[in-house]
Order: C-alpha cells, then structure tokens, then sequence
C-alpha cells in the first residue's frame, strides 16, 4: 500500500458511530478548481471560509482523490455532519481549509503553523479569552 498524504476528519453518521474522512486535494482537483473559479489554489482555499459553495467544492474534491475509502463522497454531507457536531464557526471553516491545503502541498508545514497561529489569534480576540463572542445578537434554532 502507498502512503498518500491526507488530513482526517471524524463525524457521526446516522447511526452515531464514528466515519473518518480523509482529505486531500490532489493536482487535479486544484486545476478543477482553477478553471471554475478563476483564481490560484491559494485565493480559492482563503476565500472559502465566508464562501459555502467554494467551501464545498473544496471539501467535495478532497473527498474523492484516487484511492481514498471515504464512506462520505459529498463535500456538503460531510460539512452538515461536521455542522450537527456543535463547533463549526468561521475559525473551524478556516482551520479546515488551512489542513487541507497543508496536507495536499499547496502549503508548507511551517506556513500550516503561521496560519493557524493567525487564526486562533483571531478567534482569542474575537472571544475575547473567555469563550463568549462579543456584541453578538440573534438566536439559534434547532429543528
């Protein structure tokens, strides 16, 4: 068996158990992306955190490289699931994209570090170190 690179991600499935997601975006999906959306591999990942349909084409093509034994194959199935999980704000959408840029390449390890350093710098300030966003209005609904 040949080691590929990936970035995992663990959700629920219907029946509560556990399903690993493993992503990657190989050369093909980047080009893939590349073509639809006009723009390098990087603008495309950076953009997709506030982007959902971006977002999904992003976690859709790192679901489906060759070889992969994904249960899950729709990027928009696998982002719901991580949804119903509780912690998938702007800063888990950013980490994931940054993941998954550092495990197909596009970044570097030490690029990886820096940008997740940014973003939970971002999220301490926004929280303001106490796990509660500031100014924050509206409520949220469960069906």
């Amino acid at each position: 068996m040949i080691f590929v690179k990936h970035y995992d991600v663990t959700v629920k499935n219907d029946n509560g158990a556990d399903v690993t997601a493993s992503l990657r975006l190989t050369l093909g999906a980047q080009i893939k992306l590349k073509k639809k959306y006009g723009e390098d591999t990087r603008s495309t990942l950076f953009s997709a955190a506030g982007d959902d349909e971006k977002l999904i084409d992003i976690v859709t093509e790192a679901l489906t490289w060759n070889g992969n034994t994904n249960e899950i194959k729709s990027g928009e199935e696998l982002i719901e699931r991580m949804i119903d999980s509780g912690d998938f704000g702007i800063i888990a959408r950013q980490n994931l994209v940054v993941e998954i840029g550092a495990a197909s390449g596009i970044f570097s390890d030490k690029e990886k570090t820096a940008m997740l350093k940014r973003v939970d710098d971002m999220e301490t300030a926004m929280l303001d170190g106490d796990g509660v966003a500031d100014d924050v209005e509206g409520t949220e609904k469960n069906a």
